[in-house]
């Protein structure tokens, strides 16, 4: 049988409470991390790839903020983080060889 809506809504709102309450509403000082790393600095992003780069470091910055939230402990978060970084280092290296490709 299909959920009803107000089921999933129900459903939805335990696991907003639950990650809440593990994260401290970690996604609200999502946007203070950025502005101060970014300090002011204009930021455009034109390509896909710039803005899968951007992407990428938010993810991170999330990481980084659950796992303080935690008091250091929230190892998935630190994995996380690892693979997003390593997912940002492919695109890297993928611009590193067209670059050089095109010469």
């Amino acid at each position: 049988m299909i959920s009803p809506p107000p089921v999933i809504m129900a459903e939805m709102r335990a696991l907003y409470e639950e990650r809440s309450s593990l994260y401290n509403h970690n996604w609200l000082k999502i946007g203070r991390v950025l502005e101060a790393l970014f300090d002011g600095k204009p930021m455009t992003f034109q390509t896909p790839n710039e803005w899968n780069k951007l992407h990428l470091l938010i993810m991170v910055v999330q990481k980084i903020t659950r796992y303080v939230e935690t008091d250091f402990k929230h190892q998935d978060s630190v994995r996380d983080g690892a693979v997003y970084l390593t997912m940002l280092e492919s695109l890297l290296r993928e611009e590193e060889f067209n670059a050089h490709d095109r010469i």
